[in-house]
C-alpha cells in the first residue's frame, strides 16, 4: 500500500525488494518481483521497453514454479504497466484477468483487492461510470465498516469522484474530500492527497467555481513539485489537463482575466506531450479556446476531431461530453445513468455555451 502513499519512494523500496528477492534465489519472489518492478518503470515513457522485457523475463523465471499466483502478477504487471501507457482497454483486459486468477487462489486476498482497485481506477477513465458504481460502492462500505481510512480516502477522491459527478453529488464530493483530508500530515504530499486535487478541482468546476478551482491548483503546485510525483508521465500529463481544463473553463466563460487566457501555452493544450489521451484532451481544449475567440465556424469541426480522438484514447465519458455540446444524442451518458449532462459535460470537456 506504500504506494498510494508515496509512488516515488515505493519504487525505491520495491528495488531493494527485487534485489532482496534474487539474493534469495526463490523463482516465485523473483518473478513476481519482476512483474510489479515493470510497472514502476512504466511511469516513464524511456523504461517501457525494458518493462516488457522484464514480463517477458517474470514469465520465463516463473516456469520453474508451481505457484497459482504467478498468472496473476503476470497479468496485474501488465495491466499495470499499459494502464500507466495510456492504453485503457488493454489494461482492463489485464486487470480482469488479474482479478480472476487470483480469485481463484487460495489466500490471496490482498492481491485480488489489488486488482480490483486498480480496475476501478482504469474505469474511471475509461468513463463506465455504471460499472464502476457497482465495483466501488462494497469497497466504500467495506472501509468505513473497517474504519479503513487509507482505504476509503483512495476509493471516494479516487475512482469514486467520477461517480459523485455523474450523480449530481459535487458538494457532497467536496465535503468528503475535507473530511479525508483532516487529520493528514500538511507537510507531506502523498498521492493520496493528488487524487483529493483532482476530486476537488473537478467538483469545484462542476459547481461553477473556476476561480476557486484554479486558486486550489495554485496552493498545491509547490507541494507537488516537491513531491516529484510529476517525475511519472502519467502524472504529470494528468495534472497538464487538469490545469489547462481548468483555465479553458475560465476562458469560455469570459472569467478569469488575462491569465486564464494562457491556457493555449500549456504543455498540455499544446501536446507537448506526445501521448494519445493527453493529445485528445488538449485537442478538446484547443477547440473551446477557439470558440471562444469567436471563430465558431472553425472550432465545431475541431471539436468533432477531439470526440474521435477521445474515443479511440478510451476516455469514453470525455467524448459523449464533447458531442453533447456538439448537440447529439449520446446513448452512452444515457447508458451511464449521468443525472446532469450539461453540468458533467462542461466539467469535462469546456466549451462555449
Amino acid at each position: 500500500m506504500m504506494g498510494l502513499l508515496d509512488p516515488v519512494q515505493a519504487a525505491a523500496a520495491h528495488a531493494h525488494g527485487l534485489l532482496l528477492a534474487l539474493d534469495a534465489g526463490d523463482p516465485y519472489r523473483v518473478a513476481r518481483s519482476l512483474c510489479v518492478e515493470a510497472a514502476f518503470v512504466a511511469m516513464t515513457p524511456a523504461g517501457r521497453p525494458r518493462g516488457r522485457h522484464l514480463l517477458a523475463r517474470a514469465a520465463t523465471v516463473g516456469e520453474t514454479t508451481e505457484r497459482p499466483e504467478l498468472p496473476g502478477w503476470l497479468a496485474l504487471g501488465a495491466g499495470m504497466a499499459t494502464m500507466l501507457e495510456g492504453s485503457f482497454d488493454d489494461a482492463r483486459r489485464h486487470l480482469a484477468r488479474a482479478e480472476t486468477l487470483f480469485a481463484g487462489c487460495v489466500g490471496a486476498v490482498w492481491e485480488t483487492a489489488k486488482a480490483r482497485q486498480l480496475a476501478a481506477w482504469n474505469l474511471a477513465y475509461l468513463g463506465e461510470v455504471r460499472e464502476l458504481r457497482t465495483r466501488v460502492a462494497a469497497g466504500v462500505d467495506e472501509a468505513a465498516l473497517r474504519d479503513n481510512r487509507l482505504a476509503a480516502f483512495n476509493l471516494v477522491c479516487g475512482p469514486r469522484h467520477l461517480t459523485s459527478l455523474a450523480d449530481h453529488s459535487a458538494v457532497e464530493l467536496l465535503r468528503a474530500c475535507d473530511d479525508l483530508l483532516a487529520g493528514w500530515d500538511a507537510g507531506a504530499y502523498p498521492f493520496l492527497h493528488l487524487c483529493a486535487l483532482f476530486a476537488r478541482t473537478l467538483a469545484l468546476l462542476y459547481l461553477e467555481r473556476g476561480e476557486d478551482a484554479l486558486a486550489l491548483l495554485d496552493r498545491s503546485a509547490p507541494a507537488i513539485r516537491q513531491s516529484q510525483l510529476t517525475r511519472s508521465e502519467f502524472y504529470r500529463v494528468d495534472l497538464q489537463a487538469l490545469r489547462a481544463r481548468t483555465l479553458t473553463w475560465l476562458v469560455v466563460r469570459g472569467r478569469g482575466g488575462p491569465r486564464s487566457r494562457a491556457a493555449p501555452a500549456t504543455p498540455c493544450a499544446r501536446g507537448r506531450e506526445r501521448v494519445a489521451w493527453g493529445q485528445a484532451l488538449a485537442a478538446g481544449f484547443t477547440a473551446a479556446l477557439v470558440a471562444a475567440a469567436g471563430q465558431g465556424a472553425s472550432a465545431r469541426p475541431k471539436l468533432v476531431a477531439a470526440a474521435t480522438a477521445l474515443e479511440s484514447a478510451g476516455l469514453r465519458l470525455h467524448a459523449a461530453a464533447a458531442r453533447h455540446h456538439l448537440g447529439a444524442d449520446d446513448d452512452h451518458l444515457v447508458r451511464e445513468e449521468v443525472r446532469h449532462p450539461a453540468a458533467l459535460a462542461a466539467a469535462l470537456v469546456p466549451f462555449p455555451p
